[in-house]
């Protein structure tokens, strides 16, 4: 009995060995994996204390929108009456610049117009969207997002004002970009009471 025991234990004992092994072993070359895709990749652009940006400006609906932060509250420039919720602005778009990575970073580009950029007298403009900054230190940054890479409609082209390479980034930074007025302003919320009287509030 005592030998079926023994057995029984070295048998359990391998066996443990055995999943220890393969968690470690499989750990390693998720680690690996992971640290040669960072090593592949490329910080396009970052933006420190997003929370603090003093102005934001992009193009959404072929017009200009406007976000000027002032006393810890975001306006919209020209529509100071709506209220803008801080949320969507510093959390659903700002948030998205903290660190643009990208897998593929193109140098010396001869003609940018096959990426969706036109550049004249070192002005770049960009087909799809133009976004500017200012950070907490008052310093203006532009990035420029040109077409969609015609081979990943997940990703785009991506400039950066000062830089003269050519990024590809993911679509979500284009997608944050797109929101209207309509969109930034903070949803008021309905209640109606026991008598029902309905009262409106902001969210």
């Amino acid at each position: 009995m005592n030998k079926q025991y023994m057995k029984l234990g070295s048998f359990a004992l391998v066996l443990i060995v055995c999943v220890c092994g393969y968690f470690m072993v499989s750990n390693y070359y998720e680690n690996k994996e992971q640290e040669e895709e960072k090593a592949n990749s490329f910080t396009a652009f970052s933006l420190d204390d997003y929370k603090e940006t003093k102005k934001l400006s992009y193009q959404s609906d072929s017009e200009t929108i406007t976000l000027v932060r002032k006393n810890k509250q975001w306006k919209i420039k020209g529509q100071n009456k709506i209220d803008v919720d801080e949320s969507v602005v510093e959390t659903d778009m700002l948030a998205l610049l903290v660190e643009v990575v990208s897998d593929e970073k193109m140098d010396n580009v001869t003609d940018l117009g096959d990426y969706g950029f036109n550049k004249t007298d070192n002005e770049i403009t960009a087909s799809t969207n133009e976004i500017t900054i200012v950070d907490s230190e008052d310093k203006e940054h532009t990035i420029y997002l040109g077409d969609a890479n015609p081979y990943d409609a997940s990703k785009y082209y991506m400039m950066v004002k000062g830089d003269d390479s050519v990024y590809v980034v993911d679509s979500s930074v284009v997608d944050g970009f797109t929101k209207t007025v309509d969109d930034l302003e903070k949803e008021e919320e309905t209640t109606t009471n026991n008598d029902g009287e309905t009262t409106t509030g902001e969210k």
